[in-house]
């Protein structure tokens, strides 16, 4: 049985630089994003799956819409404009510390699985492997954190979401 180093080469066809090659048509024709490599062949006996449509990797941003005040609850409250799933939350490191998710609804659709708070700090962008598979938000359907500010000082919650969208 072949060493995955040795499927990777035979993928690669020896290149070193992927998807860097003078027979690549990366923006005619190559159908980039089917391959399990970027610009290289399928290694036979490994099937893909052609998807339709575009996939991207967009964010979608949140903001409460003013400062909470210490102490107090608030919300951030966006729609995306493409149908999208909920990969990765990141709560601006700069804020992590002064709030608490209490909830987090896509549509109607809690992404806790139980009742509780969650600091903010576990979903800071400076978190390491935090990535999840969420909900799939359908166009303009509501995405809503709910937060408390547990610092001493009024501040703004800013957030974001990272996921795969079919365009």
């Amino acid at each position: 049985m072949p060493t995955a180093e040795q499927l990777l080469d035979a993928a690669l066809n020896g290149d070193a630089f992927v998807g860097d090659d003078d027979d690549d048509d990366f923006l005619s024709g190559d159908d980039v994003g089917y391959d399990p490599f970027l610009g290289a062949e399928t290694p036979k006996g490994i099937k893909t799956v052609k998807q339709k449509g575009l996939m991207l990797r967009l964010v979608i941003p949140f903001s409460s819409p003013a400062a909470i005040a210490a102490g107090a609850v608030g919300t951030a409250t966006n729609k995306p404009q493409f149908k999208m799933r909920v990969d990765r939350i990141a709560v601006a490191a700069s804020i992590s510390a002064a709030f608490v998710v209490n909830s987090i609804t896509v549509g109607q659709r809690p992404i806790f699985v139980s009742q509780g708070n969650l600091h903010s700090d576990l979903l800071s962008s400076a978190a390491y492997g935090v990535s999840l598979a969420g909900w799939t938000c359908e166009a303009a359907l509501d995405i809503t954190f709910g937060v408390t500010n547990i610092s001493a000082a009024p501040a703004t919650f800013y957030a974001g979401i990272f996921g795969p969208t079919l365009t």
